[in-house]
This record gives structure tokens, sequence and C-alpha cells, in this order.
């Protein structure tokens, strides 16, 4: 499945999620109560487009290894280190702006479950023990 372009194949790559978080974005910007805090969904979807990036020169190095357990510990720690960051940017915020509310969880939780979800399914669609992704 690797290009052998793989900037061309990053862009096009990284572009699914982040015109489904731009599109959902944006949207929520229209309700009353999220758009004060909207700004946490695009600073937090601009930390996802780095990881996606990183996470896709990681699949680039797994597949020319071709080790599935190398694969495997590479996708499964990086979801982990998602989840901790996302944690820990979120008590970040918290410390810092110290919100009246907890409406900016919902840009911030989206924006996380999309690119959750889009890494699985990358992580699947791409895994070299899978012949159908030549």
């Amino acid at each position: 499945m690797m290009k052998n372009n793989f900037l061309t194949w990053v862009i096009q790559t990284a572009s699914i999620p982040l015109g489904i978080s731009i599109i959902i974005l944006a949207l929520l910007s229209f309700v009353e109560s999220i758009e004060p805090v909207i700004n946490v969904g695009y600073t937090y979807l601009i930390l996802n487009i780095a990881f996606l990036i990183g996470v896709l020169a990681l699949i680039r190095y797994t597949h020319r290894t071709k080790s599935e357990q190398v694969y495997a510990g590479i996708m499964l720690g990086f979801l982990v280190f998602r989840f901790l960051f996302s944690g820990l940017f979120a008590g970040i915020y918290i410390y810092k702006n110290n919100p009246v509310n907890k409406m900016f969880l919902i840009p911030f939780f989206i924006v996380y479950l999309i690119y959750t979800i889009y890494d699985i399914w990358l992580f699947i669609k791409l895994d070299p023990s899978n012949d159908s992704n030549e």
C-alpha cells in the first residue's frame, strides 16, 4: 500500500479526518454555548494532524521492517500515547483557562473520536499481515 511519493500519500490520507473535523467544528461554531470554546477543537485538531503525520512515518518504517510485532507494538503504543496526551491537553486547558462549564469537551472529544477511529481504521488497513492491502 505504500506509495513511492510518501508526501503525496500523507496529504491524501490526512485530508480525510481533517475535512470531517473542520466541517463538524464549523457546524459546532453555530451552537451558542460551544462557540466561545471552539478554539479548543481547532487547537487540538492541529496537534492531531501532527500526530497523524508522525504515525504515517512510523507506518512507513514498520512496513520496511516487515515485522508484525513491531507494527502492532508501535500502533498500540501510539494509541496509548494519543490517549495520555489528550488527557494532558484537557488538563492543561482546565488549569490555564479555568472554564466555567465543560462545553469545551465537546469539540475536543469530537476531534479525538474522529482521529482515533481513523487511526484504528488506518492501522487495520495497512497491517503488514493483511494480504489485501497491496
